[in-house]
């Protein structure tokens, strides 16, 4: 038997193989993964079953995902070994508890942060910015406009007017410094609308979890050395420059 996920708006990707399955993926304006158990000396392969469809992503306990996101990292809190990565303004952690297979948790630990994939899965606790995941399915997917903004946002910056206020961005992660004291760490997003903005974008969002503020920038411009995001709804300029 084989089962078709429908994922809409996701973009092309590759194969990847997980324990038990043979998978393939081919691209288009939508993604389509086709899911195949693999059976020794099988000789035909059963009509798919028709395609299930996840037009939005669910926030609550068991609800299905399936949507593009950034890889933020693995490591290990008190909770255990996971990997997160960043969706639809949220961060999402796969716990390396069995609930998620073990070949999809090494698929993630062998990832950069940036790196653009596709998921599917299902919610199994929510929380303010966040959600904690079961993972069916983890594959690459081609970078789309808003990812190749978010990596040429990579590094370290200042400000150009106060070069003690510094910040780095590894990720969908911004740290913020100033005067070499670490301050809050703010998700990002690169957005094509904002809050009440939309139309002159990108838009870079970014989301403190710990004050759950948030706030909007219009991406003016950026290159290798500097860029300027506008500040909004004020309008402020503000300038800054990649260290070197």
């Amino acid at each position: 038997m084989t089962w078709l996920l429908n994922v809409i708006g996701a973009a092309s990707v590759s194969a990847l193989a997980v324990a038990g399955l043979s998978l393939a993926a081919r691209g288009g304006p939508d993604l389509i993964v086709a899911i195949t158990p693999v059976q020794a000396d099988a000789t035909e392969v059963a009509e798919p079953e028709p395609a299930t469809q996840f037009e939005t992503t669910g926030t609550s306990p068991g609800a299905a995902i399936a949507e593009n996101v950034v890889f933020q990292e693995c490591g290990e809190t008190a909770l255990g070994a996971y990997c997160a990565m960043h969706g639809q303004g949220r961060k999402l952690f796969a716990y390396q508890d069995g609930s998620t297979a073990g070949e999809v948790m090494e698929f993630l630990n062998a990832q950069e942060p940036g790196a653009p994939l596709a998921i599917v899965g299902h919610v199994t606790k929510s929380f303010d910015g966040g959600a904690n995941v079961v993972m069916d399915l983890a594959l690459p997917r081609a970078a789309g406009p808003h990812d190749r903004v978010l990596h040429q946002l990579q590094g370290h910056w200042y400000a150009a007017e106060d070069a003690n206020a510094q910040f780095s961005i590894l990720g969908a992660e911004r740290q913020n410094v100033f005067q070499g004291a670490v301050s809050d760490m703010e998700y990002l997003s690169v957005e094509d609308s904002c809050g009440d903005f939309a139309g002159k974008g990108p838009y870079l969002s970014v989301y403190e979890p710990d004050t759950k503020e948030k706030q909007c920038f219009a991406i003016d411009s950026i290159d290798l050395n500097q860029m300027t995001l506008i500040f909004l709804p004020r309008g402020n300029f503000l300038q800054y420059r990649r260290m070197e």
